[in-house]
């Protein structure tokens, strides 16, 4: 059985005390025994050390009790510890020894400690590794925002880009004017790749490249069948040329480059071909799916705003232009006469105006029917469409009587013009269906701006009355109004 240090210190002293006791008892014993032989001196002697073996007994307890006082503290306050930070209990009947539990609880502390230390440096080892995890995962997060940040601040570019160029498209006059303003905006779009426009031509067996941008490989025509998105309606990507199925218009391309065809389709017809040469390789990323979606919501923008135009210009050519003989009408030359009028009082230079009709053409109508007169009539206004310059003006003005304007013409020259048309209608041969009909010929008159009128009605109507004089002097004539009714006739 082990013993507290204070129990072994009280058994101690108490055996101790037995053998001073026993000792002092048998001193005591021999003094009475022999008190004769013995002196006085060695009995006091033999007192004295018997009373300094009590008092020594006895300081030497009190000290050993004061010094076992703070052993039992520390050891109360080192199973505290141990019971409130490290959670175990010491077991007092297990080491009833204050210092051995004392040495224990030191011991369990010390491995404790070590053990904390140990947790908590594998504990600040995973945080380094969070922490350099996290950072990685950060940096990788904000390169990726940047990259997101940089895809929208481009696609924002790009719809702003399209914004201007279809309200653009909006405001230019008609389809030439519209192909000339593309380019600047498309490559804007589209940068930093390449790219092309092709329009289909009326007859829809081809189209022609009107515009292009960068390093693009552009023939100058292609057939409808020479484009897989064409011949397929919708678009037609090519990741790597080398490996896949290639649009004839390209041909071969050795270096494998990729490239997008867009057909660009608006109110059920081709209007033309998006073609965009990538400048780098395309892979199939969330971004790069966006960018072809823009680039078809794009190509169909281009083709509305190119549909309306074309629609616009043919209703425009529809409302100025003469569908029997294909020149324009009076309303074009009302509008067109008062520019040119401006233009030569402000340049300083003459123009010439004639009105003209064919003769008789009631009676041909009547003797050979209204197909037949068509006929003349068609054939009367190819032959001043043949004969007139491209700054010049041709309009059928009503019935059988037609306009012609020469800008920037002189009387001598006018005349020529006049004389040269005259000899032509003359020797015109007219067929309605397979029956020749009889040669026809027309009465001019000539007006000259500024002389004759100041203005497009003032002109016209000298014009007028100079072909009303050609018919009253004969027919077949030319009658300048300047001249006073002179004839030229039969030249």
């Amino acid at each position: 059985m082990k013993l507290s240090l204070a129990k072994q210190l009280h058994a101690g002293f108490a055996i101790v005390a037995l053998l001073s006791l026993i000792i002092a008892g048998t001193a005591w014993w021999i003094i009475s025994k022999y008190e004769h032989e013995i002196q006085v001196e060695h009995q006091a002697i033999v007192a004295g050390v018997g009373g300094v073996l009590v008092v020594f007994l006895a300081a030497w307890y009190w000290l050993a009790l004061r010094a076992l006082q703070p052993i039992r503290a520390l050891n109360m306050q080192a199973q505290q510890v141990v019971q409130e930070a490290l959670g175990e209990t010491i077991d007092a009947s297990t080491n009833s020894n204050e210092v051995a539990a004392l040495v224990e609880s030191f011991a369990l502390m010390t491995d404790a400690f070590v053990s904390r230390a140990a947790k908590l440096e594998r504990a600040d080892e995973e945080l380094r590794r969070q922490h350099d995890t996290l950072e990685e995962t950060v940096k990788k997060r904000t390169a990726e925002l940047e990259l997101v940040n940089r895809e929208l601040a481009a696609r924002d570019r790009r719809n702003q880009s399209l914004t201007e160029l279809t309200g653009l498209l909006q405001t230019v006059r008609d389809v030439e004017e519209a192909v000339q303003v593309m380019p600047r905006f498309l490559e804007a779009i589209f940068a930093p790749h390449a790219g092309a426009v092709y329009l289909a031509k009326s007859s829809l067996n081809y189209l022609e490249l009107v515009q292009h941008w960068g390093k693009v490989s552009s023939p100058a025509t292609m057939e409808m069948s020479d484009c897989w998105g064409l011949r397929r309606g919708q678009p037609y990507l090519v990741e790597d040329s080398r490996n896949a199925l290639v649009c004839p218009h390209l041909g071969a391309d050795p270096d494998g480059h990729a490239y997008l065809c867009l057909p660009m389709m608006a109110q059920g017809s081709t209007i033309g071909l998006l073609h965009l040469a990538f400048a780098t390789p395309r892979s199939d990323t969330h971004a790069t799916r966006a960018w072809r979606e823009h680039a078809r919501l794009v190509a169909e923008q281009l083709a509305l705003a190119l549909a309306n135009l074309k629609l616009r210009d043919a209703l425009r050519e529809q409302s100025i232009r003469d569908v029997l003989t294909g020149l324009h009408n009076r309303r074009f030359l009302e509008e067109s006469l008062a520019r040119e009028l401006a233009r030569a009082e402000r340049e300083k230079h003459s123009l010439a105006a004639f009105m003209l009709d064919v003769d008789h053409f009631k009676r041909f109508n009547d003797q050979h029917g209204h197909e037949a007169g068509d006929a003349v009539l068609r054939a009367l206004g190819n032959a001043l469409r043949e004969s007139v310059r491209g700054g010049d003006i041709a309009c059928r003005f009503g019935g059988e009587e037609f306009t012609v304007v020469l800008p920037r013409t002189d009387t001598a020259h006018a005349r020529e013009w006049a004389e040269r048309l005259m000899r032509r209608v003359r020797s015109m041969e007219v067929k309605s269906g397979a029956q020749a009909l009889p040669g026809v010929t027309i009465s001019m008159g000539l007006a000259m701006f500024p002389g004759d009128g100041a203005n497009a009605e003032t002109l016209l109507q000298a014009a007028d009355l100079a072909l009303y004089e050609a018919k009253r002097a004969g027919r077949d004539r030319l009658v300048v109004s300047a001249e006073n009714r002179a004839p030229v006739a039969n030249t």
